[in-house]
């Protein structure tokens, strides 16, 4: 059995992808005892499933990170507001977010949402 959990070793690791193919390896191995292969990584059965799922559809290349940004951002503020609360908060370096929505209210008839 590893003496650290899959997680940390994943985390420590600079090959992630390696790691996950042993598991799928030692899995496949042992006639596809998921119980025995997340013993031996000290992970759960879904974390097994997932990663063996995810190589039989797309092979080695799925066990890969699918970590990133995202390529849309809806809700972003347009660049004409935010040109507006940069100059707003240089005119005036001491207001707040109410402050600072007030002003775009009532000088730009822009409205702006509480998160923003």
């Amino acid at each position: 059995m590893s003496p650290e959990p899959y997680w940390e070793r994943l985390h420590d690791s600079r090959d992630p992808l390696a790691l996950r193919l042993k598991m799928v390896r030692l899995c496949l191995e042992h006639a596809r005892n998921i119980s025995l292969t997340a013993q031996a990584f000290r992970c759960s059965t879904k974390t097994v499933r997932y990663w063996l799922a995810r190589f039989q559809t797309q092979g080695a290349q799925g066990l890969a990170d699918r970590r990133g940004r995202h390529h849309s951002r809806p809700n972003k503020t347009p660049p004409q507001v935010e040109a507006l609360v940069v100059e707003l908060k240089r005119c005036y370096p001491f207001a707040g977010q109410r402050t600072l929505r007030w002003l775009l209210l009532t000088r730009h008839q822009r409205r702006l949402s509480a998160t923003t």
